[in-house]
Protein backbone atom coordinates (compact mmCIF):
# COMPACT_ATOMS: atom_id res chain seq x y z
CA UNK A 1 0.00 0.00 0.00
CA UNK A 2 1.45 3.45 -0.91
CA UNK A 3 2.63 5.52 2.03
CA UNK A 4 -0.08 7.37 4.05
CA UNK A 5 -3.09 5.58 1.64
CA UNK A 6 -5.58 4.04 4.22
CA UNK A 7 -7.58 0.93 2.32
CA UNK A 8 -10.79 3.67 1.50
CA UNK A 9 -8.56 6.02 0.19
CA UNK A 10 -7.54 3.16 -2.21
CA UNK A 11 -11.17 2.22 -3.19
CA UNK A 12 -11.92 5.85 -3.67
CA UNK A 13 -8.70 6.33 -5.74
CA UNK A 14 -9.76 3.07 -7.51
CA UNK A 15 -13.62 4.12 -7.87
CA UNK A 16 -12.07 7.93 -9.12
CA UNK A 17 -9.80 5.70 -12.23
CA UNK A 18 -13.02 3.44 -13.18
CA UNK A 19 -15.01 6.58 -13.29
CA UNK A 20 -12.74 8.42 -15.13
CA UNK A 21 -11.85 5.60 -17.81
CA UNK A 22 -15.07 5.82 -18.43
CA UNK A 23 -15.31 9.33 -19.50
CA UNK A 24 -12.38 8.74 -21.85
CA UNK A 25 -14.37 6.30 -23.80
CA UNK A 26 -17.03 8.35 -24.24
CA UNK A 27 -15.06 11.84 -24.21
CA UNK A 28 -13.65 13.73 -27.27
CA UNK A 29 -10.88 11.86 -28.40
CA UNK A 30 -9.12 15.20 -29.33
CA UNK A 31 -8.96 17.16 -25.95
CA UNK A 32 -6.14 17.11 -23.85
CA UNK A 33 -7.00 15.04 -21.35
CA UNK A 34 -6.60 12.65 -24.08
CA UNK A 35 -3.38 13.72 -25.50
CA UNK A 36 0.04 12.79 -24.29
CA UNK A 37 1.49 15.38 -21.47
CA UNK A 38 4.90 15.72 -23.59
CA UNK A 39 3.76 14.93 -27.72
CA UNK A 40 0.49 15.83 -27.68
CA UNK A 41 -0.34 12.84 -29.31
CA UNK A 42 -3.61 11.64 -28.84
CA UNK A 43 -3.59 8.26 -26.49
CA UNK A 44 -5.73 5.16 -26.80
CA UNK A 45 -8.36 4.69 -24.89
CA UNK A 46 -7.76 3.07 -21.12
CA UNK A 47 -4.19 4.82 -21.21
CA UNK A 48 -3.74 6.08 -17.24
CA UNK A 49 -0.23 7.60 -18.01
CA UNK A 50 -0.94 10.31 -19.60
CA UNK A 51 1.94 9.39 -22.00
CA UNK A 52 2.49 8.10 -25.57
CA UNK A 53 4.75 4.90 -25.76
CA UNK A 54 7.41 6.67 -27.61
CA UNK A 55 7.41 9.35 -25.30
CA UNK A 56 7.35 6.62 -22.09
CA UNK A 57 9.87 4.65 -23.92
CA UNK A 58 11.95 7.78 -24.33
CA UNK A 59 12.02 8.69 -20.49
CA UNK A 60 12.54 5.27 -19.39
CA UNK A 61 15.94 5.01 -22.04
CA UNK A 62 17.36 8.45 -20.23
CA UNK A 63 18.41 6.41 -17.37
CA UNK A 64 19.27 9.74 -15.59
CA UNK A 65 21.92 9.89 -13.01
CA UNK A 66 23.51 12.89 -11.09
CA UNK A 67 26.67 13.51 -11.17
CA UNK A 68 29.00 13.40 -7.47
CA UNK A 69 29.45 17.33 -7.25
CA UNK A 70 25.18 17.87 -7.28
CA UNK A 71 25.39 15.47 -3.90
CA UNK A 72 28.75 17.84 -2.26
CA UNK A 73 26.25 20.91 -2.92
CA UNK A 74 25.11 22.27 0.45
CA UNK A 75 21.74 22.08 0.43
CA UNK A 76 21.26 19.06 -1.04
CA UNK A 77 23.71 17.50 1.57
CA UNK A 78 21.28 18.96 4.03
CA UNK A 79 18.28 17.78 3.02
CA UNK A 80 19.46 13.76 2.87
CA UNK A 81 20.85 14.55 6.08
CA UNK A 82 17.76 15.67 7.85
CA UNK A 83 16.18 12.84 5.57
CA UNK A 84 14.12 15.59 4.13
CA UNK A 85 13.29 13.70 0.79
CA UNK A 86 11.38 16.67 -0.36
CA UNK A 87 13.88 18.99 -0.99
CA UNK A 88 16.24 16.55 -2.02
CA UNK A 89 13.74 15.27 -5.16
CA UNK A 90 13.25 19.28 -6.15
CA UNK A 91 16.70 19.55 -6.68
CA UNK A 92 17.63 16.47 -8.24
CA UNK A 93 14.50 17.10 -10.41
CA UNK A 94 15.96 20.38 -11.51
CA UNK A 95 19.68 19.18 -12.34
CA UNK A 96 17.81 16.71 -14.71
CA UNK A 97 15.64 19.05 -16.22
CA UNK A 98 12.67 16.77 -15.19
CA UNK A 99 9.03 17.61 -14.72
CA UNK A 100 6.93 16.51 -11.80
CA UNK A 101 5.27 13.82 -14.20
CA UNK A 102 8.64 12.70 -15.23
CA UNK A 103 9.46 12.31 -12.22
CA UNK A 104 6.81 10.64 -10.74
CA UNK A 105 6.67 8.04 -13.84
CA UNK A 106 10.27 7.11 -12.86
CA UNK A 107 9.92 6.31 -9.46
CA UNK A 108 5.98 5.25 -9.69
CA UNK A 109 4.44 8.04 -8.39
CA UNK A 110 1.85 10.35 -9.15
CA UNK A 111 2.51 13.64 -10.00
CA UNK A 112 0.33 15.51 -7.31
CA UNK A 113 2.33 13.11 -4.65
CA UNK A 114 5.75 14.74 -6.32
CA UNK A 115 4.11 18.06 -5.49
CA UNK A 116 2.93 17.47 -2.20
CA UNK A 117 6.30 15.59 -1.13
CA UNK A 118 8.24 18.95 -2.66
CA UNK A 119 5.80 21.49 -0.95
CA UNK A 120 6.44 19.28 2.52
CA UNK A 121 2.88 18.26 2.43
CA UNK A 122 3.43 14.94 2.95
CA UNK A 123 6.95 13.06 4.39
CA UNK A 124 8.23 10.37 2.28
CA UNK A 125 8.23 7.64 4.31
CA UNK A 126 7.34 4.65 2.59
CA UNK A 127 10.82 2.23 2.14
CA UNK A 128 10.03 0.53 -1.49
CA UNK A 129 9.56 3.85 -2.67
CA UNK A 130 13.01 5.50 -1.43
CA UNK A 131 14.82 2.32 -2.54
CA UNK A 132 13.55 2.81 -5.99
CA UNK A 133 15.42 6.80 -5.57
CA UNK A 134 18.55 4.80 -4.98
CA UNK A 135 18.15 2.50 -8.39
CA UNK A 136 16.22 5.04 -10.83
CA UNK A 137 18.21 8.02 -10.38
CA UNK A 138 21.45 6.16 -9.38
CA UNK A 139 21.61 8.28 -6.14
CA UNK A 140 24.26 5.86 -3.76
CA UNK A 141 22.47 4.25 -1.44
CA UNK A 142 24.31 4.97 1.48
CA UNK A 143 22.86 8.61 1.41
CA UNK A 144 19.34 7.51 1.44
CA UNK A 145 20.21 5.78 4.69
CA UNK A 146 20.66 2.23 2.84
CA UNK A 147 23.35 0.24 4.34
CA UNK A 148 25.59 -0.17 1.92
CA UNK A 149 29.35 -0.03 3.22
CA UNK A 150 31.63 -1.82 5.91
CA UNK A 151 32.72 1.86 7.44
CA UNK A 152 28.86 2.73 7.74
CA UNK A 153 27.60 -0.57 9.26
CA UNK A 154 30.05 -2.23 11.14
CA UNK A 155 32.91 -0.12 12.04
CA UNK A 156 34.13 -0.44 15.49
CA UNK A 157 32.91 1.31 18.47
CA UNK A 158 34.96 4.31 18.36
CA UNK A 159 34.75 5.19 15.03
CA UNK A 160 31.35 5.57 14.50
CA UNK A 161 29.49 7.49 12.56
CA UNK A 162 25.91 6.79 13.02
CA UNK A 163 24.12 5.84 15.89
CA UNK A 164 21.78 2.97 14.99
CA UNK A 165 20.22 3.49 17.83
CA UNK A 166 18.96 7.38 17.82
CA UNK A 167 18.68 7.74 13.94
CA UNK A 168 15.02 7.77 12.61
CA UNK A 169 15.49 5.60 9.67
CA UNK A 170 16.44 2.74 11.20
CA UNK A 171 13.14 1.11 10.73
CA UNK A 172 13.49 1.71 7.20
CA UNK A 173 16.87 0.18 7.24
CA UNK A 174 15.68 -2.67 8.20
CA UNK A 175 12.19 -2.76 6.09
CA UNK A 176 15.22 -2.86 3.64
CA UNK A 177 17.00 -5.79 5.10
CA UNK A 178 13.92 -7.40 5.43
CA UNK A 179 11.71 -6.66 2.49
CA UNK A 180 14.62 -6.70 -0.15
CA UNK A 181 13.71 -3.09 -0.46
CA UNK A 182 17.27 -2.29 -0.64
CA UNK A 183 20.47 -3.31 -1.85
CA UNK A 184 21.59 -6.31 0.15
CA UNK A 185 25.08 -6.01 1.92
CA UNK A 186 27.45 -9.50 1.51
CA UNK A 187 27.27 -11.20 4.81
CA UNK A 188 30.90 -11.18 4.69
CA UNK A 189 30.93 -8.10 5.42
CA UNK A 190 29.32 -7.69 8.76
CA UNK A 191 32.51 -10.06 9.96
CA UNK A 192 34.31 -6.54 10.66
CA UNK A 193 32.08 -6.31 13.75
CA UNK A 194 33.45 -9.00 14.97
CA UNK A 195 36.83 -9.22 15.59
CA UNK A 196 39.94 -8.89 13.77
CA UNK A 197 40.74 -11.11 10.71
CA UNK A 198 38.90 -13.66 9.07
CA UNK A 199 38.41 -16.91 10.25
CA UNK A 200 39.37 -20.38 8.72
CA UNK A 201 36.70 -21.88 7.60
CA UNK A 202 35.98 -25.56 6.30
CA UNK A 203 36.14 -25.61 2.55
CA UNK A 204 32.71 -28.09 2.47
CA UNK A 205 29.82 -28.51 4.66
CA UNK A 206 26.79 -31.01 4.86
CA UNK A 207 24.02 -31.02 6.85
CA UNK A 208 25.45 -32.62 9.68
CA UNK A 209 27.67 -29.71 9.88
CA UNK A 210 24.75 -27.40 10.18
CA UNK A 211 22.83 -29.72 12.89
CA UNK A 212 26.25 -28.71 14.82
CA UNK A 213 25.71 -25.31 14.06
CA UNK A 214 21.62 -25.65 14.91
CA UNK A 215 22.89 -27.78 18.64
CA UNK A 216 25.67 -25.19 19.63
CA UNK A 217 23.08 -22.26 18.85
CA UNK A 218 20.56 -23.95 21.08
CA UNK A 219 23.28 -24.46 24.08
CA UNK A 220 24.03 -20.35 23.26
CA UNK A 221 20.51 -19.82 23.50
CA UNK A 222 19.98 -21.92 26.98
CA UNK A 223 22.77 -20.11 28.86
CA UNK A 224 21.19 -16.88 27.95
CA UNK A 225 18.13 -17.72 29.55
CA UNK A 226 19.69 -18.95 32.58
CA UNK A 227 22.34 -17.11 33.09
CA UNK A 228 22.18 -13.85 31.03
CA UNK A 229 23.87 -12.44 28.26
CA UNK A 230 27.03 -11.45 30.00
CA UNK A 231 28.01 -14.73 30.42
CA UNK A 232 28.49 -16.08 26.88
CA UNK A 233 28.36 -13.26 24.73
CA UNK A 234 31.80 -13.28 23.22
CA UNK A 235 31.90 -16.59 22.71
CA UNK A 236 28.49 -16.17 20.63
CA UNK A 237 30.23 -13.33 18.93
CA UNK A 238 33.58 -15.50 18.28
CA UNK A 239 31.20 -18.40 17.19
CA UNK A 240 29.21 -15.94 14.86
CA UNK A 241 32.50 -14.98 13.08
CA UNK A 242 33.06 -18.86 12.15
CA UNK A 243 29.69 -19.35 10.80
CA UNK A 244 29.35 -16.18 8.09
CA UNK A 245 32.81 -17.59 6.95
CA UNK A 246 31.93 -20.82 6.61
CA UNK A 247 28.26 -19.35 4.95
CA UNK A 248 30.71 -17.50 2.21
CA UNK A 249 33.47 -19.76 1.45
CA UNK A 250 32.21 -23.39 2.16
CA UNK A 251 30.55 -25.48 -0.79
CA UNK A 252 27.15 -26.79 -0.13
CA UNK A 253 26.55 -29.91 -2.40
CA UNK A 254 22.66 -29.31 -1.99
CA UNK A 255 20.78 -25.37 -2.10
CA UNK A 256 18.80 -26.94 1.12
CA UNK A 257 21.67 -27.12 3.13
CA UNK A 258 22.92 -23.83 2.40
CA UNK A 259 19.50 -22.30 3.13
CA UNK A 260 19.69 -24.11 6.21
CA UNK A 261 23.13 -22.57 6.98
CA UNK A 262 21.70 -19.24 6.50
CA UNK A 263 18.97 -19.85 8.23
CA UNK A 264 21.48 -21.22 11.40
CA UNK A 265 23.71 -17.64 10.70
CA UNK A 266 20.23 -15.80 11.26
CA UNK A 267 19.36 -17.96 14.31
CA UNK A 268 22.85 -17.50 15.99
CA UNK A 269 23.24 -13.15 14.82
CA UNK A 270 19.71 -13.06 16.51
CA UNK A 271 21.04 -15.02 19.92
CA UNK A 272 24.15 -12.86 20.14
CA UNK A 273 21.70 -9.75 19.47
CA UNK A 274 19.54 -10.84 22.16
CA UNK A 275 23.00 -11.32 24.73
CA UNK A 276 24.12 -7.46 23.61
CA UNK A 277 20.62 -5.87 24.23
CA UNK A 278 20.62 -8.00 27.76
CA UNK A 279 24.05 -6.57 28.64
CA UNK A 280 22.94 -2.60 27.61
CA UNK A 281 24.96 -2.60 24.39
CA UNK A 282 21.69 -1.80 22.19
CA UNK A 283 23.88 -0.30 19.76
CA UNK A 284 25.85 -3.65 18.68
CA UNK A 285 22.55 -5.13 19.20
CA UNK A 286 21.10 -3.67 16.51
CA UNK A 287 23.86 -4.01 14.31
CA UNK A 288 23.69 -7.97 15.14
CA UNK A 289 19.88 -8.18 14.03
CA UNK A 290 20.74 -6.31 10.85
CA UNK A 291 22.99 -9.76 10.24
CA UNK A 292 19.91 -11.43 10.98
CA UNK A 293 17.65 -10.04 9.33
CA UNK A 294 20.37 -10.24 6.27
CA UNK A 295 21.22 -14.06 6.55
CA UNK A 296 17.40 -14.71 6.69
CA UNK A 297 16.48 -12.99 3.80
CA UNK A 298 19.36 -14.84 1.72
CA UNK A 299 17.81 -17.36 3.40
CA UNK A 300 14.38 -17.35 2.39
CA UNK A 301 13.46 -17.84 5.66
CA UNK A 302 9.98 -15.54 6.25
CA UNK A 303 9.39 -16.95 9.65
CA UNK A 304 13.00 -16.57 11.18
CA UNK A 305 12.90 -12.40 9.62
CA UNK A 306 9.67 -11.73 11.67
CA UNK A 307 11.36 -13.43 15.26
CA UNK A 308 14.21 -10.76 14.82
CA UNK A 309 11.76 -8.00 14.19
CA UNK A 310 9.38 -9.09 17.12
CA UNK A 311 12.91 -9.20 19.28
CA UNK A 312 13.43 -5.41 17.32
CA UNK A 313 9.98 -4.75 19.28
CA UNK A 314 11.24 -6.07 22.31
CA UNK A 315 14.40 -3.65 22.90
CA UNK A 316 12.09 -0.80 21.25
CA UNK A 317 9.52 -1.65 24.39
CA UNK A 318 12.78 -1.80 26.42
CA UNK A 319 13.88 1.85 25.80
CA UNK A 320 9.91 3.43 26.01
CA UNK A 321 9.69 3.67 22.23
CA UNK A 322 6.32 2.23 21.91
CA UNK A 323 5.29 3.87 18.14
CA UNK A 324 8.95 2.28 16.83
CA UNK A 325 8.03 -0.63 18.63
CA UNK A 326 4.48 -0.89 16.40
CA UNK A 327 6.59 0.07 13.17
CA UNK A 328 8.49 -3.28 13.57
CA UNK A 329 5.44 -5.34 14.71
CA UNK A 330 4.09 -3.98 11.32
CA UNK A 331 7.00 -5.04 9.69
CA UNK A 332 6.76 -8.17 11.10
CA UNK A 333 3.74 -9.37 9.67
CA UNK A 334 4.58 -7.68 6.51
CA UNK A 335 7.39 -10.26 6.24
CA UNK A 336 4.88 -12.79 6.76
CA UNK A 337 2.40 -11.46 4.15
CA UNK A 338 3.20 -14.10 1.43
CA UNK A 339 0.15 -16.62 0.79
CA UNK A 340 2.86 -19.62 0.09
CA UNK A 341 3.68 -18.68 3.80
CA UNK A 342 1.56 -19.63 6.57
CA UNK A 343 3.39 -17.77 10.17
CA UNK A 344 2.39 -19.83 12.71
CA UNK A 345 -0.35 -19.17 15.42
CA UNK A 346 2.19 -19.58 18.28
CA UNK A 347 4.42 -16.34 16.07
CA UNK A 348 0.65 -14.95 15.68
CA UNK A 349 0.46 -15.04 19.46
CA UNK A 350 4.00 -13.50 19.84
CA UNK A 351 2.88 -10.52 17.93
CA UNK A 352 -0.67 -9.74 19.40
CA UNK A 353 0.98 -10.22 23.10
CA UNK A 354 3.73 -7.22 22.07
CA UNK A 355 0.86 -4.89 20.23
CA UNK A 356 -0.51 -5.40 23.92
CA UNK A 357 2.11 -4.22 25.19
CA UNK A 358 2.78 -1.24 23.12
CA UNK A 359 -1.02 -0.10 23.54
CA UNK A 360 -0.30 -0.70 27.22
CA UNK A 361 2.78 2.07 26.74
CA UNK A 362 0.24 3.97 24.55
CA UNK A 363 -2.32 4.00 27.67
CA UNK A 364 -4.79 2.70 25.40
CA UNK A 365 -6.55 -0.05 27.49
CA UNK A 366 -9.31 -1.24 25.01
CA UNK A 367 -6.83 -2.24 22.28
CA UNK A 368 -4.42 -3.45 24.54
CA UNK A 369 -6.93 -5.88 26.33
CA UNK A 370 -8.01 -6.83 22.93
CA UNK A 371 -4.65 -7.48 21.49
CA UNK A 372 -3.73 -9.85 24.64
CA UNK A 373 -6.94 -11.44 23.87
CA UNK A 374 -5.79 -12.01 20.34
CA UNK A 375 -2.68 -13.82 21.43
CA UNK A 376 -4.26 -16.10 24.05
CA UNK A 377 -6.68 -17.11 21.20
CA UNK A 378 -3.59 -17.97 18.65
CA UNK A 379 -1.77 -19.73 21.52
CA UNK A 380 -4.85 -22.15 21.93
CA UNK A 381 -4.74 -22.41 18.19
CA UNK A 382 -0.91 -23.49 18.09
CA UNK A 383 -1.70 -26.95 19.55
CA UNK A 384 0.68 -29.90 18.07
CA UNK A 385 2.42 -27.59 15.73
CA UNK A 386 5.91 -27.78 15.42
CA UNK A 387 8.12 -25.33 17.06
CA UNK A 388 11.03 -23.79 15.44
CA UNK A 389 13.77 -23.35 17.78
CA UNK A 390 13.89 -19.47 17.74
CA UNK A 391 10.11 -19.73 19.24
CA UNK A 392 11.03 -22.46 21.61
CA UNK A 393 11.21 -19.98 24.41
CA UNK A 394 7.24 -19.17 23.71
CA UNK A 395 5.77 -21.16 26.12
CA UNK A 396 2.76 -20.36 28.35
CA UNK A 397 4.99 -18.71 30.94
CA UNK A 398 6.68 -16.37 28.83
CA UNK A 399 2.84 -15.54 26.95
CA UNK A 400 1.12 -14.76 30.43
CA UNK A 401 4.51 -13.04 31.52
CA UNK A 402 3.64 -10.88 28.71
CA UNK A 403 0.53 -10.66 29.41
CA UNK A 404 1.16 -9.47 32.90
CA UNK A 405 4.20 -6.93 31.94
CA UNK A 406 1.61 -5.20 29.59
CA UNK A 407 -0.67 -4.99 32.24
CA UNK A 408 1.84 -3.49 34.81
CA UNK A 409 2.49 -0.65 31.87
CA UNK A 410 -0.80 0.20 31.57
CA UNK A 411 -1.10 0.62 34.80
CA UNK A 412 0.82 4.08 34.37
CA UNK A 413 -2.51 5.26 33.05
CA UNK A 414 -4.96 2.96 34.03
CA UNK A 415 -4.17 2.04 37.91
CA UNK A 416 -6.69 -1.26 38.29
CA UNK A 417 -4.71 -2.62 35.65
CA UNK A 418 -2.43 -3.04 38.17
CA UNK A 419 -4.47 -6.16 39.86
CA UNK A 420 -4.35 -8.21 36.52
CA UNK A 421 -0.74 -7.53 35.96
CA UNK A 422 -0.10 -8.97 39.57
CA UNK A 423 -2.40 -11.79 38.59
CA UNK A 424 -0.56 -13.12 35.87
CA UNK A 425 3.12 -12.29 36.59
CA UNK A 426 2.40 -14.39 39.63
CA UNK A 427 1.46 -17.40 37.37
CA UNK A 428 3.88 -16.88 35.43
CA UNK A 429 6.93 -16.46 38.43
CA UNK A 430 5.45 -20.22 39.57
CA UNK A 431 4.78 -21.40 35.76
CA UNK A 432 8.69 -20.47 34.83
CA UNK A 433 11.08 -23.72 34.74
CA UNK A 434 14.76 -23.38 36.33
CA UNK A 435 16.24 -22.95 32.39
CA UNK A 436 14.35 -19.56 32.38
CA UNK A 437 15.51 -17.71 35.91
CA UNK A 438 16.17 -14.64 33.46
CA UNK A 439 12.77 -13.91 32.74
CA UNK A 440 11.50 -15.51 35.96
CA UNK A 441 13.63 -13.04 37.75
CA UNK A 442 12.18 -10.09 35.54
CA UNK A 443 8.83 -11.59 36.01
CA UNK A 444 9.63 -11.27 39.48
CA UNK A 445 10.58 -7.63 39.24
CA UNK A 446 7.62 -6.45 37.72
CA UNK A 447 5.39 -8.23 40.34
CA UNK A 448 6.90 -5.96 42.98
CA UNK A 449 6.62 -2.74 41.07
CA UNK A 450 2.52 -3.29 40.67
CA UNK A 451 2.12 -3.15 44.23
CA UNK A 452 4.02 0.33 44.38
CA UNK A 453 2.35 1.57 41.64
CA UNK A 454 -1.14 1.79 43.56
CA UNK A 455 0.56 2.12 47.23
CA UNK A 456 -1.58 -1.25 48.20
CA UNK A 457 -0.23 -4.45 49.94
CA UNK A 458 3.21 -2.98 50.19
CA UNK A 459 4.56 -5.71 52.18
CA UNK A 460 3.32 -8.56 49.58
CA UNK A 461 5.13 -5.63 46.78
CA UNK A 462 8.41 -5.98 49.53
CA UNK A 463 8.86 -9.93 49.30
CA UNK A 464 8.50 -10.12 45.86
CA UNK A 465 11.07 -7.77 45.46
CA UNK A 466 13.36 -9.70 47.48
CA UNK A 467 12.63 -12.73 45.80
CA UNK A 468 13.72 -10.94 42.58
CA UNK A 469 16.85 -9.98 44.10
CA UNK A 470 17.38 -13.43 45.03
CA UNK A 471 16.77 -14.84 41.64
CA UNK A 472 19.01 -11.72 40.08
CA UNK A 473 21.58 -12.69 41.95
CA UNK A 474 23.13 -15.34 40.16
CA UNK A 475 22.65 -13.48 36.51
CA UNK A 476 25.19 -11.46 34.66
CA UNK A 477 22.24 -9.15 32.98
CA UNK A 478 22.92 -5.50 32.91
CA UNK A 479 19.24 -5.20 31.73
CA UNK A 480 17.65 -6.91 34.90
CA UNK A 481 19.47 -4.36 37.11
CA UNK A 482 18.11 -1.78 34.66
CA UNK A 483 14.80 -2.98 35.45
CA UNK A 484 15.88 -3.30 39.57
CA UNK A 485 16.21 0.55 39.22
CA UNK A 486 13.49 1.26 37.73
CA UNK A 487 11.99 -0.68 40.85
CA UNK A 488 14.04 1.35 42.94
CA UNK A 489 12.27 4.89 41.65
CA UNK A 490 8.91 2.89 42.02
CA UNK A 491 9.35 2.76 45.45
CA UNK A 492 10.35 6.34 46.06
CA UNK A 493 6.79 7.74 47.12
CA UNK A 494 6.81 5.35 50.60
CA UNK A 495 10.66 5.89 51.33
CA UNK A 496 9.16 7.63 54.55
CA UNK A 497 8.29 4.02 55.81
CA UNK A 498 10.77 2.01 57.49
CA UNK A 499 10.21 -1.31 55.69
CA UNK A 500 10.27 0.77 52.66
CA UNK A 501 13.16 2.31 53.52
CA UNK A 502 14.72 -0.97 54.58
CA UNK A 503 14.12 -2.62 50.98
CA UNK A 504 15.67 0.16 49.32
CA UNK A 505 19.28 -0.51 51.02
CA UNK A 506 18.65 -3.58 49.27
CA UNK A 507 17.77 -2.45 45.90
CA UNK A 508 20.49 0.24 46.07
CA UNK A 509 23.33 -2.38 47.03
CA UNK A 510 22.40 -5.14 44.43
CA UNK A 511 22.62 -2.29 41.66
CA UNK A 512 25.85 -0.73 42.64
CA UNK A 513 27.47 -4.53 43.10
CA UNK A 514 26.05 -5.32 39.65
CA UNK A 515 26.78 -2.21 38.00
Amino acid sequence: MPDGMDPGTRRADNVLLRSAGAREETGVRGSDDHRCRRCRAVLRSGNTTKLCAPCERAIESREPSLAADFYARTEVATALAEYDFGAFLKAARAELGLTQEDLGHLVGLAQSRICKVETGVQRLRDIETIARLATVPRTPPDLLGFPTGLVTLVGRHEDRAVSWLHRRDFVAVAAAMALGGGPAKPLEDWIGLLGDGTPEAPRRIGLADVERIEATTAAFRDWDNRWGGGLSREAVLGQLRWVIATSRSAVCHEGTVRSRLLSAVADLANVAAFMSYDVERQEDARRLWLVGLQAAREAGDAGLAGSTLRQLTHQALHLNRPDEALRFLRLAQATTADPDHRSPDLAMAETAAYQGWCYAAAGKAQNCGRALGEAEEHFANAGDDPVPPWLGHFNLAELTGLRGHAYHVLANAVPKAARLARLMLREAVHARPPEYARGRALNLIALSATYFQNGDDLHEGIAAGRQALDSADGLNSPRSLARLRGLLRTTQPYAALPDVAQFQAQLTLAVADGG
